[in-house]
């Protein structure tokens, strides 16, 4: 379904240096990760950022996964699996003798207790299994996963979903919670590594498991620690002194040193997401009026923002999905800066300049805007400022706000009291459009921060999912992103590359096109 360009996917490792490497066993010391922000929880049913997705690889798994490097599924703690020809129902045949973290059994009923949960407390994760109804087991070792109706993307949602003991949730449950308290800050899954402390502020810590399924036969992490550093040259510094293994967020900046260093090794795939700026059409903000959101995707400048800040690792966007999907809508118009343009329909909505003045005026209110960013994500602050300098050029004031992520994103939501515009990575975890759509787009989407309600939108994104014949989707999604397109809900800025640095001692690395925080440890050593 994805273009060639993204099927023929290649993983372009670079290393520019051969690097000295101590054959033998491998090390038995901790791996060291580093990331620009803590977890806010390591509940897997709720954690949805980077940081969720990295963790949950490491101490839980599902009853599917990405192979590694690819954008395909393999089985995981299932062994096999039907789909009904309705797509109403999906058999797994469920994987035996494999224990959770706190000794019990993984069975058909920790499989139902897991999706039943996540139903019932309705965690973000649950926008990925939309439609899912109930399961109903059959013996220890295989259950039925039943839907509502259709949903194309659901065999890929299925990864998302992680199995928990359902007797550490259940022992301690609180007033009905199903274990919501106690999976706040405990990690009781099957994976290879298991939690061995967590400091929120700053660090979490998994140790192997002793009795994981696949057992510790060959080269493999003996630890792994995820620390919490936000300022990128203390993280630089960390990753080439060799105290850290691998850096979450390289500094664009940071690159031609990265690649230089000996030391070093620098991963780079292609990416299914796309940045945009998402522009509030609701609520107290002159954004509420279209001229003056055309008048944002006017004055941004593209090509600074790819050449200049990304350094030529990204591609125009054009519209709301990556156009390397095959469901991408090639006719949909492509905004390049002019700042004349901008002035132009800022005056036609009634935002003047008056002479001697800085700032455009309307009825006596003065065009101010605020945009949120990730707190320390330097990409996203860059953006910005450039922003803030063009769009201060034609008489707009732009206040840029660091935040924390889950606050970012719970403000962001709020259509009555957040910003006017967020700067917002989304979509692009499988093959199938409809995440990359539904998240940003739909009514009460998790990204849904421009608060564009549209029930036409709706049902066509909607319907789409639930059509079984591809052809039919494939229109539909097309039709979706002209409506999207046409009410100019935000500034597509990019899609880009994802890109990790690491010290040349890491192997096995394997990053996933499908999603870059697709990692899987148990197959990485240090040597």
């Amino acid at each position: 379904m994805l273009r060639r360009w993204i099927v023929l996917i290649m993983v372009c490792t670079v290393v520019m240096a051969a690097s000295l490497v101590a054959f033998g066993v491998d090390s038995d010391r901790t791996f060291v990760l580093m990331r620009w922000e803590q977890a806010v929880s390591l509940d897997p049913a709720w954690e949805m950022t980077a940081g969720g997705e990295y963790m949950h690889g490491i101490a839980y798994e599902g009853l599917l996964k990405f192979v590694d490097g690819e954008m395909e599924l393999e089985p995981c703690l299932a062994t096999s699996y039907q789909v009904a020809e309705d797509g109403l129902s999906y058999t797994f045949q469920l994987r035996e003798g494999v224990t959770f973290h706190d000794g019990t059994p993984f069975n058909a009923e920790a499989v139902k207790y897991s999706w039943d949960r996540l139903k019932a407390l309705e965690y973000p994760v649950s926008t990925y299994i939309e439609g899912y109804s109930h399961a109903e087991t059959n013996g220890d070792y295989e259950i039925t996963l039943y839907l509502e109706k259709p949903n194309t993307a659901f065999i890929w949602g299925i990864t998302w979903v992680k199995i928990i003991s359902a007797t550490a949730a259940r022992e301690n449950e609180v007033d009905g919670d199903w274990g919501a308290a106690y999976y706040q800050n405990h990690m009781v899954g099957t994976g290879p590594y298991m939690l061995d402390h967590w400091d929120p502020c700053c660090e979490i810590l998994w140790v192997r498991y002793p009795d994981y399924w696949r057992g510790w036969d060959g080269k493999h992490l003996h630890s792994i620690m995820f620390k919490v550093v936000r300022e990128p040259s203390t993280r630089r510094l960390l990753l080439e002194s060799g105290e850290a293994d691998m850096d979450a967020q390289t500094l664009i900046s940071d690159i031609p040193a990265t690649i230089a260093n000996p030391d070093l090794e620098f991963h780079q795939w292609p990416s299914l997401g796309i940045a945009q700026i998402m522009m509030s059409t609701n609520g107290d903000t002159p954004l509420t009026d279209i001229r003056v959101r055309e008048a944002m995707a006017y004055a941004f400048n593209y090509d600074q923002m790819i050449d200049g800040i990304m350094e030529g690792l990204a591609f125009p966007a054009q519209g709301p999905l990556n156009p390397a999907y095959d469901e991408h809508d090639s006719t949909i118009k492509v905004y390049e800066q002019d700042l004349g343009e901008a002035a132009r329909l800022l005056d036609e909505a009634g935002w003047i300049l008056p002479p001697g003045k800085d700032v455009r005026e309307k009825d006596g209110a003065l065009l101010k805007l605020t945009y949120t960013v990730v707190q320390n994500l330097q990409l996203e602050i860059d953006a910005g400022l450039m922003f803030q300098q063009d769009l201060a050029s034609i008489g707009v004031e732009l206040e840029i706000v660091e935040m924390a992520w889950a606050t970012l994103v719970a403000g962001n939501r709020n259509c009555a009291t957040g910003p006017d515009m967020g700067f917002l990575f989304s979509g692009g975890n499988n093959p199938d459009p409809y995440n990359s759509l539904v998240g940003p787009w739909h009514t009460g989407g998790y990204y849904d921060w421009s608060c564009m309600t549209n029930p036409e939108l709706d049902d066509v994104i909607d319907t789409a999912q639930a059509t079984m014949d591809y052809d039919q989707r494939k229109l539909m999604y097309q039709e979706a992103q002209r409506i999207i397109a046409d009410y100019v809900p935000a500034i597509w800025v990019m899609t880009n590359a994802s890109y990790r640095a690491a010290r040349s001692w890491v192997h096995g690395y394997k990053p996933n096109p499908a999603d870059e925080f697709l990692t899987n440890f148990y197959t990485m050593w240090i040597e």
